[in-house]
C-alpha cells in the first residue's frame, strides 16, 4: 500500500507545486531574470526540478492532530507519521542530488567567472527552496580561497540576489554558516574575520538586511562573540560603505570595484561629448559586469546633477539602455535609490543639488526611464521625487522647473542649518591665522559663529588645510589645537574632527599622497599635547573599516607613541617650524641691520636657513631694499638732488646680498619678486618728493640682482620637459595594479610589515611580501622541508646591496657566520654583483637584518620597485683612472637613487640610524635635493619615488669604454665613463631602455636592448640619472607589472622622443585637448626662431613650453614662454617664468590665433631686445617690468617692424606646413 502512495503522493506534489507555480506568476510576486521563469519555489508554493514546495511547508490551517479532538484517530496519527517519514527520506535525496549539482556549479564558476551561466544552470536546477546550500556552499569554498573568489561571490550574491535567488534564501544560507562557524574555524582560522566582512558586504549590496547580525548568537562560543563583534562595529562606522566595497581589494573577476567604476567614468565622459548612444552600449556590454551597472546609472544622474547642460543626453543614455533591456529594472533602482538616498551629503557641497534632482526626474520621468519601479527598491526620496507624493500617499504640490515639466516637492532633504556658512568661515578663519598666528581670534570668531555641535566641522578643516602646506602650517595646526582645547573646542569635538579626517582618509590620500603618515603625526601629537586621550586610539576604531587608511593612521600613532623617544619626536615633528611671525621679522631685520655694520652675506644666510621659513623670505628682501633707501640723503632730495651714481654706490651692499641669498637658493627668484612688489606698492602710495628718487634705487637693485643671477642649468646638459611628480585629476582613473595600491598605503614601506615582523606566525601577508622585498628580502616557501598536513615551510631569502660589487672584509665574515647561525649554511654571489643569504627564519630576520647595517653593509633597495644594486667593471684595475671612477660613480648613483624615509632604520634598528664611517659625496646630498628640473616630490620622505615608487625595478650599470664585463645594454640604465687623453673625466655616454625580463606566451613581453641616448657632461650626471628615473616614474606603465620597465616606454615612444621631448600629446590622443599641442609645436618653434632673428635676437633661447588644454601636464606655467589652448587654433600667452622653472607665469593675453602669431609676438620681442638689460632673458625681462610696461613698449615698438609675408604653412598649427624637425628646432629653443 505504501509502495502504490508514494508515487501518487510525488505525482500531487508536483501537480500541487506546478499549481502554486502558475498562480504565484499570475500574481507577481516575484519577477524573473528571463523568459525561462525562476522554476523555483515561490511564497505560494514550489515549482522546477527537485522541488517539493508546499508540501513540505506548513500554510494557513497546516497543523499537528489533536489528541484531545473528540475525532482524534490514533491510526491517523500513525500514519501521519510514517508518511512524514518517507517525505523526509525523500527531501534527503533531493537535497543530496541539489547538493552534487551545486557544488560543480560554484567550481565552474571559480574558473570562468561568468555570472550569466550560473543563473541559468540554478534556473535549470530549479528547487529554488533549496538555494540557501548553493549560498553555504559558495561562502565555505570561497572562506577558503584568496580574495579574488571572495570578491566574485560577493558579487556573484549581488547579481542573483532577488532574481534568480530569493532574499530568505540568501539570508538562510548566512545563517547556516553561523551556525558551523566553529568548525569552518577549525579549517580556516581566519573564518570570523572573512565571514563578516562578507555579511557586511551584502548589507551594503542591499543583499542582506542589517538585522541579520542579531542571527548570531554570541553565546555559541568565541567564533560566534568574534563574528557579532566584528559585524556590529562595522554597522556602527559612518560612511563605510565605499571601503566595505573594498573589502575584498576589487579582486573579483579580474577587474576591481574602482577600476570598474573608473571605465563606466571614461565611458560616460566620452558620450557627454560625442553623444554616441550606441557606442556607449557597446562598451557597457563590453564591460561585461551587468550586476554593477547600476554605477552608471548613478554617475549618469550625478553628471546631470553637476552639470545641468548634461541632463537631456544622461536621461536619453539611461532610456536607450533600459529600452533594450541592458539597463534592469533592478539596476535602474539601485542606481537612483544610491543618489537620492545621498542627497543629505550631496547638500552639503551644492545647496542645488535638490531642485536640480527633481528637475532631471522630471525630464526622466517624460522620458519613461524609471517607470513601474516599486517603492521598496528606489526608497523614499526616489519614491518622492519621481511621484511627488510618498508612497501610499497624495500627490504632493509640484512647481515649475523651468524645462517644461514639473517638478515635485518635499524630498526629504535639506542643507543642515548653517554647515555652510560654518564651513566657509573655518576655512577664512584658518587661512588668515597662518599669517597672524593669532589662536585668541580663532576662538573669538568660533564663539561669535555660536554652532558648538559644528567644531568637528573646523578641526577636520584645518588639519586637512594644514597636510597640504608646510610643516610651518602643520606646526600652526599643532599649536592652534592646543590653544582651543577645551575652551573653544571641546575634547568630545576635537575626537569628532579627527575621527573623522580618519574616515576620509581614503579621500585625502587622492590629494595629499602623504596624508597616512601625516595623519599619524597629527593624531600622535595631539596625544602628546594631551588634547586626545590614549585611549581615543582604541575608542575610535570600531568606526573604521578594519582594512582602511584611517586604521594604517592610528597604527602608526600608535608605533610612533610606543617607540622609544617617541614622544620626544612627536613634540618636535614639524621640526619647530612656526616660529611666531612677530619674532621671524624682528630676527630678520636684525640679522640685516647687523649686515649693513658688517658685511657678512654668511651670517645673514645661514640665519635665513636657521628659521626656516621660506614663505617669508620676502621680508629679507624688503629689509634689504630699506637698507639701500637709509645710505642716500632724504632732506636735501627734493632740493638738490642725488646723482643715479651716488644712489648706485647706496644700492650696491643690498645688490651684493640678495644676488648672494638668490643664487645660493635661500631666498627664491618668487621670493624677490614679491619682497621688490611689496616695496613698490609701497613707494606708490607715497606722495612726497623721495619717493622718485627710492623707486630708482629699486628698479636699479631688482634690475642688478636679476641680471646678476647665475644660471642653475649645471653645465651643459638641458633636460627638457621631465614630467613633474604631480599627475593630473584624470589619472586618479587610471587603472592600477594591487601592488601599486600596498605601496601607497604603506607609509613609505612601513605598514603592515612593521607589526606582522613581530607577531608569533611564521609568515608575512601578501602585503608585507611586496614591502618586504624593498627591505632586500623575499619570503619562500622550502617545499622539500613540508611536513604533512602542515602546510607551507616558510623562509626568507635576503639580498644585500653592494654597489659595483665592493665587499668589505668586515661584512664578508659576518655574512659568513650569519650563512652558518641562521641561514642554510650556503652564501650566494648574484649575477648583479650582491649577496643572497637563504633560509632565514621570520624570527631571526631583524637580527640577520641589523648585523648586516651594523657591519658596513646594506639590503636597502636590493629588490623592490626602486633602484637595484647598481653594477661597476667586475675587474676594476687600480691602475687605470677609468676604472676608478667608474667604481666611484657606481656608488655615487646608488646612493643618490637610494630611498630615503627612514623606514629601513624604523624596521630594523628601531629607528636609530646607524652612523658608519662612509659618508655620501656632498654633491650626491646637494644633487639629489636639486629641484631646477622639477624631479623631485616637494616635501616629501621619498623626494625621487613618492608614496608610490617605480612602477618596476630599475637597473644601473657603469662601465668603460671596452669592458662591457657588467652587460650594460641589458640596464634600463648605463653609464660609460668618458675621460680624456690624460684619464681626467670628460663626462659619460648614457644608454636606455634595456632589460631581458618576458613571460612565457605573452608576445607582449620581449628582452630589448638599450639605446644609445647621448653625452652628459661630468657635472651633470647626476642629473641626468634623476631625470631619466623620474621618466619612467611618471610615465611607466602602472596597470600591468610585466611591462612596466623602461624599456617598454623607450620602445613605446622612441628614443628622440625620449630624449627631446615630453610634451603634452593633445590632440587626436588626449580627450581634454581643445587644440593642437605636439604636432604644432616643432611648426611654432621654426616660426618663433625667425621672429627672434627678425628682430636681431638669433643667438639667444627662449624656454617654450604647450598644452592643448588648461590642465598643464607639459607646464606651461613654468615657461618664459607658454602657450595654453582655448580653442580650436587658438591659445592663451603666458609669459615671466624663467629658464630655471623656479618661477610661475601670469596670464598675458587670450585667444591669439595661430595665424596671427608673427603680429602679436614680434613686437614683444623688439620691446625685449630694445629696453632689456645686458643678457637679461625674456622671463626675466617681463617678469621685471610688468604686463602693462611690455605692453606699452610692444606697442611702441610695433610700427618699426617690417611686414612680413603670411606664415608658411596651412595655418592650422599641426605641423605639417613648413614642418621644422623636433631636433632642428630643440637646438636653439630650450622647447617643452
Amino acid at each position: 500500500m505504501l509502495a502504490d502512495w508514494l508515487p501518487r503522493a510525488t505525482e500531487q506534489a508536483k501537480a500541487r507545486a506546478a499549481a502554486n507555480h502558475k498562480a504565484a506568476g499570475a500574481s507577481g510576486e516575484r519577477k524573473s531574470r528571463s523568459g525561462k521563469g525562476p522554476g523555483g519555489a515561490k511564497k505560494g508554493g514550489g515549482g522546477g526540478k527537485y522541488t517539493w514546495g508546499a508540501l513540505l511547508t506548513a500554510g494557513p490551517g497546516d497543523g499537528a492532530l489533536d489528541r484531545g479532538d473528540p475525532n482524534y484517530d490514533s491510526e491517523e496519527d500513525d500514519r501521519s507519521m510514517l508518511l512524514l517519514h518517507d517525505h523526509q527520506a525523500v527531501l534527503k535525496q533531493e537535497v543530496a542530488a541539489y547538493k552534487d549539482r551545486v557544488r560543480s556549479i560554484v567550481d565552474e564558476y571559480f574558473a570562468s567567472g561568468s555570472v550569466a551561466d550560473v543563473a541559468d544552470s540554478l534556473e535549470e536546477v530549479g528547487a529554488a527552496h533549496l538555494a540557501h546550500y548553493f549560498v553555504k556552499r559558495m561562502l565555505t569554498v570561497a572562506l577558503d580561497r584568496k580574495d579574488r573568489e571572495r570578491e566574485m561571490a560577493s558579487t556573484l550574491l549581488s547579481s542573483l540576489y532577488a532574481e534568480v535567488i530569493a532574499p530568505e534564501q540568501v539570508a538562510k544560507g548566512f545563517t547556516s554558516l553561523f551556525a558551523s562557524l566553529a568548525d569552518l574555524t577549525l579549517d580556516v582560522p581566519d573564518a570570523p574575520e572573512l565571514l563578516a566582512r562578507f555579511v557586511m558586504r551584502a548589507v551594503v549590496d542591499d543583499v542582506l538586511p542589517p538585522a541579520i547580525v542579531a542571527a548570531v548568537d554570541p553565546g555559541v562560543g568565541p567564533a560566534s562573540r568574534d563574528l557579532r563583534t566584528r559585524c556590529e562595529a562595522q554597522l556602527a562606522a559612518r560612511h563605510s560603505a565605499e571601503k566595505v566595497l573594498r573589502c575584498w581589494g576589487g579582486a573579483g573577476t579580474g577587474t576591481s570595484h574602482a577600476d570598474t567604476k573608473a571605465t563606466i567614468a571614461a565611458m560616460l565622459a566620452e558620450f557627454l561629448v560625442a553623444r554616441d548612444e550606441a557606442e556607449a552600449s557597446r562598451r557597457l556590454r563590453e564591460l561585461g559586469m551587468p550586476f554593477f551597472h547600476h554605477e552608471l546609472v548613478k554617475q549618469a544622474l550625478m553628471a546631470a546633477l553637476d552639470d545641468p547642460a548634461h541632463t537631456e543626453a544622461a536621461v536619453a543614455l539611461l532610456a536607450r539602455l533600459s529600452s533594450t533591456g541592458e539597463l534592469s529594472a533592478s539596476q535602474l533602482a539601485k542606481g537612483l535609490r544610491r543618489v537620492a538616498d545621498n542627497l543629505a551629503d550631496s547638500v552639503l557641497d551644492n545647496p542645488a543639488v535638490v531642485p536640480r534632482f527633481e528637475a532631471v526626474l522630471a525630464v526622466a520621468r517624460t522620458a519613461g526611464v524609471f517607470d513601474d519601479l516599486d517603492v521598496d527598491d528606489i526608497g523614499a526620496n526616489g519614491f518622492v521625487a519621481l511621484h511627488g507624493a510618498p508612497a501610499g500617499g497624495d500627490k504632493a504640490p509640484t512647481t515649475s522647473n523651468g524645462s517644461g515639466g514639473a517638478a515635485p516637492v518635499g524630498l526629504a532633504v535639506s542643507m543642515p542649518p548653517g554647515v555652510s556658512a560654518f564651513k566657509a568661515a573655518s576655512l577664512a578663519a584658518v587661512r588668515e591665522y597662518f599669517d597672524s598666528q593669532d589662536a585668541v581670534e580663532v576662538a573669538a570668531r568660533l564663539q561669535a559663529l555660536e554652532e558648538p555641535g559644528l567644531h568637528p566641522l573646523f578641526v577636520k578643516a584645518a588639519v586637512s588645510l594644514a597636510l597640504d602646506r608646510r610643516d610651518r602650517e602643520r606646526e600652526l595646526v599643532s599649536k592652534l589645537l592646543v590653544a582651543l582645547c577645551p575652551q573653544a573646542i571641546s575634547q568630545d569635538a576635537l575626537a569628532g574632527g579627527f575621527t573623522r579626517l580618519l574616515v576620509a582618509a581614503e579621500d585625502l590620500i587622492l590629494d595629499v599622497p602623504d596624508a597616512v603618515r601625516l595623519l599619524s603625526l597629527f593624531l600622535g601629537r595631539a596625544v602628546v599635547d594631551e588634547v586626545l586621550p590614549p585611549a581615543f586610539l582604541t575608542q575610535v576604531l570600531p568606526s573604521l573599516d578594519a582594512g582602511g587608511l584611517g586604521v594604517a593612521v592610528v597604527r602608526g600613532a600608535g608605533v610612533m607613541l610606543g617607540a622609544r623617544h617617541g614622544i620626544e619626536r612627536l613634540t618636535n615633528c614639524w621640526h619647530g617650524a612656526a616660529l611666531e611671525l612677530v619674532a621671524v621679522r624682528q630676527a630678520i631685520r636684525d640679522a640685516i641691520q647687523e649686515y649693513g655694520t658688517a658685511g657678512d652675506v654668511a651670517e645673514v644666510a645661514r640665519l635665513l636657513r636657521e628659521l626656516d621659513a621660506p614663505a617669508y623670505a620676502h621680508e629679507a628682501v624688503v629689509v634689504a631694499v630699506e637698507l639701500a633707501f637709509s645710505r642716500f640723503g632724504t632732506e636735501s632730495a627734493g632740493q638738490a638732488g642725488e646723482s643715479a651714481a651716488t644712489v648706485e654706490v647706496a644700492a650696491a651692499p643690498t645688490v651684493t646680498l640678495l644676488g648672494a641669498l638668490a643664487s645660493q637658493g635661500v631666498v627664491t627668484m618668487a621670493q624677490m619678486a614679491a619682497g621688490f612688489a611689496r616695496v613698490q606698492a609701497a613707494l606708490e602710495e607715497e606722495r612726497h618728493v623721495v619717493c622718485a628718487l627710492r623707486m630708482q634705487a629699486l628698479q636699479a637693485i631688482s634690475g642688478k640682482v636679476s641680471a646678476g643671477m647665475p644660471g642653475v642649468s649645471r653645465g651643459k646638459l638641458v633636460i627638457a620637459n621631465v614630467a613633474t611628480p604631480s599627475k593630473n585629476p584624470s589619472s586618479r582613473l587610471a587603472k592600477r595594479s594591487k601592488v601599486e595600491i600596498i605601496k601607497e598605503q604603506s607609509d613609505y614601506l612601513r605598514h603592515p610589515l612593521m607589526e606582522e615582523l613581530v607577531n608569533e606566525k611564521t609568515f608575512i601577508s601578501e602585503e608585507s611580501v611586496q614591502l618586504m622585498k624593498f627591505h632586500g628580502s623575499y619570503q619562500q616557501d622550502h617545499r622539500e622541508k613540508r611536513a604533512f598536513g602542515s602546510g607551507k615551510a616558510y623562509m626568507f631569502m635576503m639580498r644585500t646591496r653592494q654597489p659595483a660589487g665592493l665587499v668589505p672584509n668586515r661584512l664578508y665574515l659576518v655574512m659568513d657566520d650569519l650563512a652558518d647561525q641562521f641561514g642554510n649554511g650556503t652564501l650566494r654571489l648574484t649575477t648583479r654583483q650582491a649577496y643572497q643569504l637563504h633560509g632565514v627564519l621570520k624570527q631571526d630576520l631583524k637580527t640577520v637584518f641589523s648585523s648586516v647595517i651594523k657591519n658596513m653593509g646594506s639590503t636597502l633597495g636590493a629588490c623592490g620597485d626602486v633602484n637595484r644594486n647598481v653594477m661597476g667593471p667586475a675587474a676594476p684595475y687600480k691602475d687605470k683612472p677609468e676604472y676608478v671612477i667608474a667604481q666611484k660613480v657606481a656608488e655615487d648613483i646608488a646612493d643618490l637613487l637610494a630611498p630615503q624615509s627612514g623606514a629601513y632604520y624604523d624596521m630594523w634598528l628601531d629607528g636609530e640610524k646607524f652612523v658608519s664611517v662612509y659618508k655620501e659625496d656632498p654633491k650626491v646630498t646637494a644633487d639629489r635635493a636639486f629641484n631646477g628640473f622639477g624631479t623631485n616630490f616637494v616635501d616629501s620622505p621619498e623626494p625621487l619615488y613618492g608614496a608610490q615608487f617605480l612602477p618596476r625595478k630599475f637597473k644601473v650599470a657603469v662601465t668603460v669604454p671596452g669592458d662591457n664585463s657588467v652587460d650594460l645594454f641589458t640596464n634600463d640604465l648605463g653609464v660609460i665613463v668618458i675621460t680624456d687623453d690624460k684619464g681626467e673625466l670628460k663626462g659619460y655616454n648614457i644608454t636606455v631602455g634595456g632589460g631581458l625580463g618576458r613571460t612565457h606566451r605573452d608576445e607582449d613581453t620581449y628582452t630589448r636592448l638599450a639605446d644609445p641616448l647621448g653625452y652628459v657632461d661630468k657635472d651633470d650626471i647626476f642629473h641626468a640619472v634623476k631625470a631619466i628615473l623620474a621618466t619612467q616614474r611618471d610615465y611607466g606603465r602602472r596597470d600591468k607589472r610585466n611591462q612596466a620597465r623602461l624599456k617598454y616606454l623607450v620602445a613605446e615612444w622612441g628614443v628622440d622622443r625620449f630624449r627631446l621631448s615630453m610634451a603634452c600629446p593633445a590632440m587626436p590622443l588626449c580627450g581634454l585637448a581643445v587644440t593642437e599641442a605636439e604636432r604644432s609645436l616643432p611648426d611654432i618653434n621654426k616660426r618663433i626662431r625667425a621672429m627672434l632673428v627678425k628682430v636681431g635676437l638669433a643667438t639667444e633661447q627662449l624656454h617654450v613650453r604647450m598644452t592643448g588644454c588648461p590642465n598643464g601636464c607639459a607646464r606651461p606655467y613654468m615657461a618664459e614662454l607658454g602657450f595654453v589652448g582655448d580653442g580650436p587654433n587658438s591659445y592663451q600667452i603666458w609669459l615671466g617664468g624663467n629658464a630655471n622653472q623656479t618661477r610661475l607665469t601670469e596670464l598675458y593675453a587670450d585667444r591669439v590665433k595661430v595665424k596671427d602669431l608673427e603680429t602679436f609676438l614680434e613686437p614683444i620681442f623688439a620691446a625685449w631686445k630694445a629696453n632689456r638689460f645686458p643678457k637679461e632673458d625674456f622671463g626675466d625681462w617681463t617678469a621685471r617690468l610688468g604686463f602693462t610696461v611690455v605692453k606699452q613698449l610692444a606697442a611702441a615698438a610695433a610700427p618699426s617692424i617690417p611686414a612680413a609675408p603670411a606664415a608658411n604653412g596651412n595655418g592650422n598649427g599641426n605641423g605639417n606646413g613648413n614642418g621644422a624637425a623636433p631636433a632642428a628646432a630643440g637646438k636653439q629653443l630650450a622647447a617643452k
